[in-house]
C-alpha cells in the first residue's frame, strides 16, 4: 500500500471509461461497480499492484442501517465482498472495519473495533488478533497500519495504542505513544526505521451531524522505528488527514480545520512545514482535503471536497499549479431518473501506472495509464534515503504522467455524503 482513514450490489457492472486528454497518451478512470446506498461507501483502499487490492467501507443491505464491508479484487476489475470476523465475532455481528493494509498479494491486515484481522491467503480466510483488554466498543479502534516490508509493520489506534511487529504480524509489541492521551489516526513506516504518526479529530453536532470544531491535531516522527519520538506539533485545532513522505526529506501533509483545509510540504524530513496553495474546485474553494500522493518530487494527485462538490487534482510542478481532473463521464448505475456523478473520497496508487478509488454509493473505480510517462526523476515509493528525488534545484519538473493533463477542467461534482470516518492515508 501506498502510505499513509451502499446497499446490495447491482448486477450490472458499468464500464464507463473517461479519457483524460493529453498530447501523447491517454489514461482513464473506469467505474468498476457500485451499490445504491447513498450513505455508504469505501473510505480506505490498499493495493500492491493493478490486479490485487482491498477496500473497507460501509454497506447498506437495504434496511437503512449500514454495516461494515470488505471488498477484495484479484484481477483489478471484479470485487467480492464479505464481513470476516477472524474467529473473534463481535456482539450481534456488529463488525466495524477502520483501515486496511495489503502487504503482498497474500498477506493483508484489516483494522477494526477492538481487534485486528489478518489473511495469508489473499483474503480467502482470516484470523483475528486481540489483546486481553480488547473488545468491541471497549477496545481500541485500530486507525491505521503501515508495513515497510513483509516482516516489519506498525499499527496505531485509539487509547494510546501503538504496536510494532517484526515477524509479519504474528506478534505485536507495545511502543510508547508520542503524545499520551491523544488518539493517533495515521502512520507511515519507511525504510531506515523512519516512522511518522499523526492525529486529530472533528467534533459534530449530534442532531445535525455538522462539524462544529477540530481538536487534538498532532504530528510526531521517529528515526528508530518508534522507540523514541520527536513531537513536531500537538494540541492544534485541526485534524491531520494524511501524510505522504516521498523519501527521507520530502513530504506533503493535509489537514482540516474550521479555518479551512491546509496543504503543507516539508523538505527537511518533517521538522518544519511550509504552507502550499490549496486548489479550488470549479464550483469554489475546497472545505476539506481527503488524500494526497506524489509519484516523485514533481508529479502527484490531491483529493478534496467543497460542500456538495468533490475534486480530484493533478500537478507536475510540485504543487505550484493544479489541474482539476474531469470525472464528469463517470456515473454510478443507480435507479434514479437522472445521472449521479462520481464522488471519490479515497484513492490508492501502487504505481504511477495504476490506481484505485473509493466513492459514495459503494463505488469502486480503477485508474490506468497507457504507459509509464516521462520520468520525473525517481518514482514511487521513493528511494528510502535522504537524497531528494528528482535531482537538485527542481530538476525533473515539467514531466507529466502518461495520459494526465495539467489543463484545468471546470465542472461541478456531486454531493459528498459519506462521512470520512476513522481516517488517516493512506
Amino acid at each position: 500500500m501506498m502510505p499513509g482513514h451502499g446497499s446490495r450490489l447491482l448486477g450490472a457492472v458499468s464500464a464507463v471509461a473517461l479519457l483524460l486528454a493529453a498530447p501523447a497518451a491517454h489514461a482513464g478512470w473506469t467505474l468498476l461497480q457500485n451499490g445504491t446506498g447513498q450513505d455508504a461507501g469505501y473510505f480506505d483502499i490498499s493495493a500492491v499492484d493493478g490486479q490485487h487490492a482491498m477496500a473497507v467501507g460501509m454497506h447498506d443491505p437495504g434496511t437503512g442501517n449500514s454495516e461494515a464491508v470488505l471488498a477484495v479484487t484479484t484481477n483489478g476489475t471484479t470485487w467480492t465482498t464479505s464481513r470476516p470476523d477472524g474467529g473473534l465475532p463481535n456482539p450481534m455481528g456488529m463488525e466495524l472495519y477502520t483501515c486496511v493494509e495489503m502487504v503482498t498479494t497474500e498477506l493483508a491486515f484489516v483494522g477494526g473495533m477492538g481487534k485486528l484481522l489478518v489473511t495469508t491467503s489473499g483474503g480467502a480466510g482470516w484470523t483475528g488478533y486481540k489483546e486481553a483488554d480488547w473488545g468491541f466498543m471497549r477496545g481500541p479502534s485500530i486507525a491505521d497500519i503501515s508495513f515497510v516490508d513483509e516482516q516489519n509493520g506498525i499499527l496505531v489506534g485509539s487509547g494510546d495504542v501503538v504496536r510494532r511487529t517484526t515477524d509479519g504480524g504474528t506478534t505485536w509489541t507495545p511502543l510508547d505513544t508520542p503524545v499520551p492521551g491523544e488518539d493517533l489516526g495515521g502512520v507511515q513506516f519507511q525504510a531506515g526505521n523512519r516512522v511518522w504518526v499523526w492525529g486529530g479529530s472533528s467534533t459534530t453536532d449530534p442532531d445535525t451531524r455538522e462539524i462544529t470544531g477540530y481538536e487534538g491535531g498532532l504530528l510526531a516522527r521517529s528515526t528508530d522505528g518508534g522507540v523514541t519520538w520527536q513531537v513536531v506539533f500537538q494540541g492544534e485545532p485541526r485534524a491531520v488527514e494524511h501524510l505522504f513522505m516521498l523519501n527521507g526529506t520530502e513530504g506533503w501533509m493535509i489537514s482540516n480545520s474550521m479555518g479551512g483545509p491546509r496543504f503543507e510540504k516539508t523538505a527537511d524530513g518533517g521538522a518544519t512545514w511550509t504552507a502550499e496553495t490549496v486548489p479550488s474546485a470549479a464550483a469554489g474553494a475546497l472545505d476539506s482535503l481527503y488524500d494526497v500522493v506524489f509519484f516523485d518530487r514533481c508529479e502527484g494527485f490531491l483529493l478534496g471536497g467543497a460542500g456538495d462538490v468533490s475534486g480530484l487534482f493533478y500537478t507536475t510542478d510540485r504543487g505550484a499549479t493544479w489541474g482539476q481532473v474531469d470525472l464528469s463521464g463517470i456515473h454510478p448505475v443507480l435507479p434514479f431518473p437522472f445521472p449521479v456523478p462520481l464522488t471519490m473520497i479515497e484513492f490508492e496508487f501502487p504505481s504511477r501506472e495504476a490506481g484505485f478509488g473509493g466513492a459514495k454509493f459503494e463505488a469502486l473505480v480503477a485508474y490506468a495509464a497507457d504507459g509509464p510517462g516521462p520520468d520525473c526523476g525517481g518514482s514511487l515509493p521513493g528511494d528510502g534515503g535522504t537524497t531528494p528525488i528528482g535531482g537538485e534545484d527542481g530538476g525533473g519538473c515539467g514531466c507529466r504522467a502518461a495520459g494526465a493533463s495539467s489543463c484545468l477542467f471546470l465542472l461541478p461534482l456531486a454531493a459528498l455524503l459519506v462521512p470520512r470516518l476513522f481516517r488517516r492515508r493512506r
